[in-house]
């Protein structure tokens, strides 16, 4: 992105903007903590339909944020080796965008295994591809974008 004048970026994971979106990409600065944080929204989003026009800005991605680190959340049935079963299900061609996987401590059911899944995502299609893939795993219960990142 161009614009200098936020300390960081956050990407609303409702309308998931892309660098490769069709639409404009909009922010809106706020400050939280003595911190410039510009959120980031596709012109559509009903997240901001409410903002003030004059708190809206038109942004341009740059060239060098061609890609966003998506954090997933995933719950799935709890057995010996389901995440990575899962993860060798993805097709091969995005099998490498997977950067991390940490499996998080669930002390409310032992049925139920949680791991949060940091990968690359170079378009908002990839992405759906991506998250359609996972929830069509009858072992997955459900899948939560919990951030998305520029670069």
């Amino acid at each position: 992105m161009t614009d200098k004048s936020a300390d960081e970026y956050k990407i609303c994971t409702h309308c998931q903007p892309f660098p490769d979106d069709s639409s404009e990409i909009i922010g809106i600065i706020k400050v939280r903590n003595d911190k410039r944080i510009l959120y980031i929204h596709s012109e559509d989003c009903s997240q901001i339909k409410n903002v003030n026009p004059d708190n809206k800005r038109v942004i341009n991605w740059s060239y060098s944020c061609q890609l966003c680190t998506v954090t997933l959340k995933i719950r799935m049935q709890d057995r010996e080796g389901i995440l990575r079963h899962i993860l060798n299900d993805i097709p091969p061609h995005f099998r490498f965008h997977v950067r991390t996987v940490t499996p998080v401590n669930n002390q409310s059911d032992d049925r139920i295994g949680v791991a949060v899944i940091n990968c690359l995502v170079s378009s908002k299609k990839q992405l759906d591809f991506i998250l359609l893939e996972l929830k069509s795993k009858p072992a997955i219960l459900q899948v939560q974008i919990l951030k998305i990142t520029p670069g």
